[in-house]
């Protein structure tokens, strides 16, 4: 923990200091201080060059000490803090998943066709796509916001940085689909017959986003 080794830290200085003096003394002046004090993270923290007379320059030990103990203090208490930092980050990431879902399978409907998000748990990304009747292809769907193609990658987006699926179960395989009906299938253009879901994960906390299958509702656990 922070506080114990701040404390062994604050020990491990004293005792440097309490040789260096000891040193001192018996060499009674014959060797600079600085060349005694030289092997020792102490070694610029006090002295001022005269014989027979030490001090630290600035502030004393014992402020060093009170110094690194509350900053350990001070450490112990912001842990927590970034726990909560992380579950809003894993929560922020899953929220859009799933709405980026919902937003798709409202594609299928409006353009009377075939939609897809296709997962890569090895790259931490996915894509959407529509089937272009005209073209006989699969199409990039735009996002909404940016009007961009509409793609996620966790390992290079700022805002969701390092999030990590870790997992990808759409009866078995890794492709969601929706026909123009807007009924979840998978990625052999069969209706699911489970839930089909997506785990993401940050920071040891854990998330799984589930697709309900014949309405697609989801739902995040």
């Amino acid at each position: 923990p922070p506080t114990a080794v701040s404390i062994n830290f604050c020990l491990y200085m004293v005792n440097a200091q309490e040789l260096a003096l000891k040193l001192r003394r018996k060499i009674k002046g014959s060797v600079p201080l600085e060349k005694v004090t030289d092997f020792y993270p102490v070694r610029k923290l006090f002295s001022n060059g005269v014989e027979g007379h030490s001090s630290l320059m600035g502030f004393t030990l014992i402020e060093f000490i009170m110094v690194i103990v509350i900053m350990g203090i001070l450490v112990t208490l912001a842990m927590p803090r970034f726990e909560v930092y992380y579950e809003i980050k894993l929560q922020a990431a899953a929220k859009r998943l799933a709405s980026d879902i919902r937003y798709v399978q409202s594609a299928a409907i409006s353009k009377h066709t075939d939609t897809r998000i296709v997962f890569d748990d090895i790259h931490n990304s996915y894509q959407a796509s529509y089937y272009d009747t005209v073209s006989g292809s699969w199409q990039p769907i735009q996002d909404p916001f940016t009007r961009l193609d509409l793609t996620r990658d966790f390992n290079t987006d700022s805002q969701y940085k390092r999030i990590d699926i870790t997992s990808v179960d759409i009866n078995t395989t890794d492709t969601l689909k929706f026909n123009w009906w807007g009924t979840p299938r998978d990625g052999n253009d069969s209706d699911l017959t489970n839930e089909g879901s997506v785990g993401l994960a940050y920071k040891g906390g854990s998330i799984t986003i589930k697709v309900i299958p014949q309405t697609g509702k989801v739902n995040i656990e």
